[in-house]
């Protein structure tokens, strides 16, 4: 741990192996870190057997892997795209943000060329899977992003508030005139949410805000009379919003 990148890079191998087949998986994360010290050129020419250590049993070393690759340049990672992106549902934390940091180190067009893959991932049983997801959308290139608009504003009902922050954020991102177009179903996201008896949630207060600060005039004409009701809602924080 002690050796210079150049030192370090003439026992490359040793230490990938190490990584591969040590028993230990201390051993095996300690390998890993190691290899974040390589010199760039060094650790790409490593990086399709860094990536098949993505499926280690321990989250530590898979989170210390993924660290690894995300030493390397976007066009570089582009080549274990595919590994990466099979992280987005990792159980370990810091191993999933780990990948999300990854992918957003991507170029543009091969993240976008990931949309199908990372937008399945919004349903996923864990929130954190979710949010992951919504976070990864949010650095798409605009064009991207806008096409996705409908399924980022659904997050906002997730029952995780974590999630509902992320979608909201992301929807930040889109031009009003993107969110204008947007107004019925943010509005409706405000309404399905009270008919659940979610009246309190996130999401709803987050939708609202989004109407009120965001939302250009026109947007709002479209659902001015619902936008009245909401004048009438149990949440205090809802009736301030309609009226601003």
């Amino acid at each position: 741990g002690h050796l210079s990148a150049e030192a370090l890079a003439e026992v490359s191998d040793q230490v990938v192996r190490s990584l591969q087949n040590d028993n230990d998986s201390s051993v095996r994360e300690l390998a890993a870190k190691l290899l974040r010290k390589l010199p760039a050129g060094t650790l790409a020419q490593v990086k399709e057997k860094l990536a098949a250590t993505l499926e280690d049993p321990s989250g530590c070393v898979r989170e210390a892997v993924m660290k690894a690759l995300g030493m390397l340049g976007g066009a570089v990672l582009s080549g274990v795209k595919e590994q990466v992106l099979a992280r987005l549902v990792d159980p370990n934390d810091g191993a999933r943000q780990a990948a999300v940091e990854v992918l957003l180190k991507l170029p543009g067009d091969v993240l976008a060329g990931l949309t199908v893959g990372i937008v399945g991932k919004l349903e996923h049983e864990l929130p954190g899977v979710r949010k992951s997801a919504v976070d990864v959308l949010g650095g798409m290139p605009r064009d991207e992003l806008f096409a996705m608009k409908h399924q980022v504003v659904c997050r906002l009902r997730d029952s995780d508030h974590h999630v509902c922050q992320a979608a909201a954020e992301v929807l930040g991102q889109l031009s009003g005139d993107a969110l204008a177009g947007l107004s019925q179903q943010l509005v409706d996201q405000v309404h399905l949410e009270g008919a659940n008896g979610r009246y309190h949630s996130g999401g709803r207060k987050r939708a609202m805000q989004i109407l009120a600060k965001r939302v250009p005039g026109e947007g709002l004409v479209r659902v001015k009379e619902q936008l009245v009701d909401t004048m009438q809602d149990c949440d205090v924080e809802v009736r301030w919003l309609a009226v601003e």
